[in-house]
């Protein structure tokens, strides 16, 4: 241990040092999947690759940004866990896009500000959970109603928070929102809002 830094530079020093990795990682990851891909227009999940994503979104996310005819390049996603594992990392760290990330839990929040305070500028996280009171003044802080991306996954009120954004006039160009498929494509269920 350094003179002088005590257990808390040292825990700094370590966390810093985690989040490098993961974020290598990350870009690794993605890099390796993207450079295999073969995207069929036809075909969806020829689309997917994951750098910081779970399910290969970063590259649907990609394929589709791709085929916008205008972009601002802005984007909003509602849970954004620690910054490192979401739909919007590899937008913000890669490509150097704008946004906000919203996370409910305090600790996620917390890391999620470390990893992108003096990383990039052009990242706010807020801490706060969503729900129908505060989404109206969430969605205010955007500098447009049309903007590029809308990530939205709070595992169980989804459909009313959207259903509220689409109400106030906001149309983003693409949305990324989680639903249950145990349900399959034929049924419009969610759970009610509470």
């Amino acid at each position: 241990m350094q003179r002088g830094m005590g257990v808390a530079g040292v825990c700094g020093k370590v966390d810093r040092a985690v989040v490098e990795a993961r974020i290598a990682a990350g870009f690794s990851r993605g890099a390796c999947t993207l450079a295999a891909r073969v995207a069929d227009p036809k075909r969806p999940q020829t689309w997917e690759f994951g750098a910081f994503s779970q399910h290969g979104e970063d590259g649907i996310l990609e394929y589709l940004i791709r085929h916008l005819k205008s972009s601002d390049r802005y984007f909003l996603e509602i849970a954004c866990g620690d910054g490192l594992e979401n739909c919007t990392a590899y937008l913000a760290l890669g490509s150097k896009w704008t946004g906000v990330m919203v996370e409910g839990d305090a600790a996620l929040a917390a890391h999620c500000r470390r990893v992108y305070q003096n990383r990039i500028w052009n990242v706010v996280v807020k801490e706060c959970y969503v729900h129908l009171d505060n989404i109206a003044d969430i969605l205010s802080t955007l500098p447009a109603k049309n903007f590029d991306l809308f990530s939205l996954d709070i595992d169980s009120t989804d459909f009313h928070i959207m259903k509220a954004a689409m109400d106030l006039g906001y149309r983003p160009k693409i949305l990324v929102v989680e639903y249950n498929s145990a349900f399959g494509p034929e049924q419009a269920l969610t759970v009610p809002y509470k």
